[in-house]
């Protein structure tokens, strides 16, 4: 059985076709911390893949020791969608992976923490940042479709919702729902 050497997972993981997807972070003696996403053998316990995501850009609490006024952070959970995973880093960097090889397709450094967890719709991937800013990304190959800056945090996770009416004339609608 696979044993992690994060000292903290704070994300809900993703689970496909019997691989564990998370998030893990590690405390550094800096005060910052880094963070590794991880592809495990649901059956067997083995580790698959690992990638190094990057480390947090500002100092956070010790893990275990956090107070009401220094809060711990939190990292979005990955999102899985066909052969993709998706996954934004505390240092502001949006990734696409190969979910079988743990390999980058391709990614965005948006310039401010991701802790929402995307959400995929309409051949874009959705996310929001610390900073305000909400993303729309094509999922081929993550080149900006639009944002909009909300000048607050976007720290809960957006869903997408497709509306098809089939009364003559046929009309597809799309709508994201963002925090």
């Amino acid at each position: 059985m696979y044993q992690s050497d994060s000292d903290a997972i704070r994300c809900t993981p993703a689970i496909i076709e019997n691989i564990i997807y998370f998030v893990g972070e590690k405390e550094l003696s800096d005060r910052h911390h880094s963070t590794k996403l991880y592809a495990i053998d649901r059956t067997t316990g083995e580790k698959l893949w690992d990638y190094y995501l990057g480390q947090s850009n500002r100092l956070l609490p010790p893990i275990g020791e956090e107070t009401e006024d220094d809060p711990p952070p939190w990292t979005c959970s990955p999102r899985i969608y066909q052969d993709k995973l998706f996954v934004g880093t505390l240092d502001g960097i949006f990734f696409c992976f190969n979910r079988f090889t743990g390999k980058p397709i391709w990614y965005r450094n948006v310039g401010s923490s991701i802790r929402s967890t995307a959400c995929v719709g309409d051949g874009k991937v959705y996310f929001g940042t610390e900073s305000g800013e909400f993303y729309a990304l094509s999922i081929d190959a993550g080149e900006q479709r639009w944002m909009n800056d909300y000048e607050a945090p976007i720290f809960a996770s957006p869903s997408f919702y497709k509306i098809a009416y089939t009364y003559p004339p046929m009309i597809i609608t799309y709508t994201v729902y963002h925090p």
